[in-house]
Parts: C-alpha cells; sequence; structure tokens
C-alpha cells in the first residue's frame, strides 16, 4: 500500500518538475538587492532569468 502511494507522489512530483523546467528555462536566483513584501514578511525576490517570479 505504503509503495503505490510513494509511486504516485513520485509520479506528480516528476510532472510538476517538467512544467517549471518549460516555464522556466533559465532557471532560478534569488536577488539580494531586493525584497518583496509577503504576508507582511520581507522576502528577497525570486527571478528566472531578467524575470521577477511573483506567482
Amino acid at each position: 500500500m505504503l509503495n503505490v502511494f510513494d509511486v504516485g507522489l513520485r509520479t506528480q512530483a516528476n510532472d510538476i518538475s517538467k512544467i517549471f523546467k518549460a516555464e522556466f528555462r533559465e532557471g532560478f536566483e534569488i536577488d539580494t538587492s531586493r525584497s518583496i513584501d509577503v504576508a507582511g514578511t520581507s522576502t528577497l525576490v525570486l527571478k528566472s532569468g531578467r524575470h521577477d517570479v511573483f506567482n
């Protein structure tokens, strides 16, 4: 039973990984020179290439 659950999670993780690779071909980096407010907490900006990733 646990093996079936594990296989399902691994499949879903692999599927979402493919989506991220297709959408963000330049990878990710954190811009330590800028921050944004996320639910009241100052958070460094996540970038993909020259673009900020907000949502």
